[in-house]
């Protein structure tokens, strides 16, 4: 899969053509630019984080009409043209989420949303934030997180589209988190900032279920629900 700022689509590589690289499908739904994207690493689902302040699960074995495509891509010009992302770099860090939800809401839409789920609540501006599926080891990549233009870290249920986490006021970053890492074993975020600080999150105090292998020959799994705490 391939991201540009404007879709995602799917190039079969054994039939590339240099002269005219055409995917073999194309997933709409953004109604803006989109920021970052990441695979699964199962062949079937994909995320994309956008600028219309959305991330949205793709199923690519569902991927859209050709017909729809010039349609969609004529809203996210129009909205590019409405708004830039760069352009809160004035705005106070405390007044972002409220300027962005009235930003969002003023976007033209898109008729045509093939995405398998969309997940609401952060925020997206100044830079191009990343959104990652947790790891498959200890969580069974049974969440989507991302940083935020907030200085937050969410973490949404990849099947209901929940936010089961979001950093409160004291314990977040003073200016927006561009990318975030959880540990592939231990329960813990990583996140990098334009405040210029490396934060080291710890889940100690919200309910998220772990998986945890205690045999390495490939024995039975122990499942367990340990507190969260998101702090610094």
């Amino acid at each position: 899969a391939v991201v540009s700022t404007q879709s995602t689509g799917v190039w079969d590589r054994r039939i590339l053509s240099e002269s005219q690289p055409k995917p073999v499908s194309v997933f709409v739904g953004h109604a803006h630019g989109i920021t970052y994207q990441e695979s699964k690493g199962d062949f079937r689902y994909i995320l994309t984080n956008s600028k219309d302040q959305t991330i949205k699960l793709w199923d690519t074995r569902r991927p859209s009409q050709s017909d729809d495509m010039r349609p969609a891509l004529d809203v996210v010009r129009q909205n590019s043209q409405l708004w830039d992302y760069r352009e809160t770099r004035s705005i106070k860090q405390s007044a972002i989420h409220r300027h962005l939800i009235s930003k969002r809401a003023s976007f033209y839409t898109i008729d045509t949303d093939d995405s398998v789920q969309t997940y609401l609540g952060h925020t997206v501006s100044t830079t191009l934030i990343r959104a990652r599926f947790s790891p498959s080891y200890s969580t069974l990549q049974q969440y989507i997180y991302t940083g935020s233009a907030t200085g937050k870290i969410y973490i949404y249920d990849v099947l209901s589209g929940d936010i089961v986490f979001e950093s409160d006021r004291a314990n977040c970053h003073a200016s927006v988190v561009r990318d975030v890492s959880w540990h592939p074993y231990e329960p813990m975020i990583f996140s990098s900032s334009l405040d210029c600080i490396l934060g080291c999150t710890h889940l100690r105090n919200v309910d998220i279920s772990l998986t945890v292998n205690l045999d390495s020959e490939g024995g039975s799994n122990r499942r367990y629900s340990e507190d969260v705490d998101l702090s610094d």
